[in-house]
């Protein structure tokens, strides 16, 4: 082989494998808990799909009436869509017909605050939280969280999810939880941040990232701002502990930061400012920073599992990352660019939406794609596809 072409393949070679961070990630173990049999998806024209998770044959395609905002939400055999945010519709699993529909005055009705907790579908609009029985559509109860819920500067829910049995939502200021059969408030915690709050569950606890202004430190031409992890137990409420992550970080402008999901070790936080983004990897014991990896292509929510977490691309591509070390690879690529989706991990397979209109069924331990389907519409950036398996559990589960 002349020098020349030796000198080419070994400079081929180096920039390949220098794509990504350093360091071999090995190859999950799937936990088999069932068999996926479909996959549910909406476009923004209004089609509700079912595909054959198998397969990627499509079950059925239902025109549903009025515009879908976001994706569908699931639980009790039904798909719930959000239309036209006044109006909730709950659809059979198995064929698409509507079950029932439900109507609401005052408008605001969105998919990221459904969530489903013993039978009952909790759902939240401009200043109301509605608890409907979920199999008939009845309304069970109602309140105004500016009046149950002290907060400034308004009360409204940002976001719904559910966790063992009970439902939890953010206000501008704090996090609260919410007993599903009465709509009774159970606790609700003051963490004042300078953003809408996020959190995830781990163990029995909460946990949420707080970015706070430090007035006294601020100018005109610098903000200056603090940032803490806080775990919350997910019974009472209570602060378990709070930990200082950051101090007195200067910029031109405020980081904005997402919990976005938690491994065994670690809880992940991805951050925007001045359109570049970065994620870290912070202890689950005492929020101290783990790892931090400049990845400027992404600020979707992720999927987890085995501590690995997936996450979709401005370019196209899934990476797979070590929720230990941040360590990351190119996991596959789809034909899609611009806004990235959130992945969905069911039963040892991972699906993606792209925005190339299909969707891909992409088999996790060798990250080769089962099989990939055309979509007739653009689908909400908000939207992810929902799983049945064999046992009739869905994924994601906190809808």
């Amino acid at each position: 082989m002349k020098p020349f072409s030796s000198v080419i393949i070994l400079l081929t070679f180096y920039f390949i494998t220098s794509a990504c961070k350093k360091g071999n990630l090995p190859v999950p173990t799937p936990e088999l808990i069932g068999t996926n049999t479909s996959v549910f998806i909406s476009d923004l024209e209004g089609r509700l799909y079912s595909f054959n998770a198998q397969t990627g044959d499509i079950l059925w395609e239902k025109q549903v009436e009025g515009t879908m905002i976001e994706g569908p939400a699931a639980s009790n055999g039904l798909l719930y869509t959000n239309n036209n945010g006044r109006e909730i519709q709950a659809h059979d699993m198995k064929t698409g017909e509507i079950v029932w529909k439900t109507s609401f005055a005052r408008p605001g009705l969105g998919v990221y605050k459904f969530a489903s907790a013993e039978g009952v579908l909790c759902s939240a609009g401009e200043d109301f939280i509605v608890g409907l029985d979920a199999r008939t559509g009845q309304k069970k109860w109602e309140m105004k969280p500016s009046v149950v819920l002290k907060d400034t500067p308004n009360s409204k829910a940002y976001i719904l999810r559910a966790y063992d049995g009970l439902i939890y939502g953010t206000t501008y200021t704090s996090i609260f939880c919410i007993e599903p059969a009465y709509g009774q408030v159970q606790w609700q915690t003051y963490v004042s941040p300078q953003f809408g709050l996020t959190f995830c569950f781990k163990n029995s606890s909460l946990y949420t990232f707080v970015t706070e202004v430090d007035q006294s430190r601020t100018t005109e031409t610098a903000i200056s701002y603090n940032e803490r992890l806080i775990q919350i137990d997910a019974k009472t409420g209570k602060a378990k502990w709070d930990k200082q992550v950051s101090s007195n970080n200067s910029s031109s402008s405020l980081v904005s930061s997402y919990v976005v999901g938690a491994t065994s070790n670690t809880i992940v936080i991805s951050s925007h400012q001045n359109y570049a983004m970065y994620s870290r990897g912070l202890s689950i014991k005492d929020g101290k920073q783990r790892w931090k990896m400049e990845f400027a292509r992404s600020n979707s929510p992720v999927a987890i599992h085995n501590d690995f977490l997936y996450w979709s691309s401005l370019n196209g591509s899934l990476y797979q990352i070590n929720g230990d070390d941040g360590s990351y690879q190119a996991f596959y690529n789809t034909n899609g660019r611009g806004y990235p989706y959130q992945p969905v991990y069911a039963n040892g397979t991972l699906f993606q939406i792209s925005t190339d209109r299909h969707l891909y069924a992409i088999e996790e331990s060798t990250g080769k794609a089962l099989w990939t389907v055309p979509l007739k519409g653009e689908v909400d950036r908000n939207a992810n596809p929902i799983v049945l398996d064999s046992n009739q559990s869905l994924f994601p589960s906190d809808r």
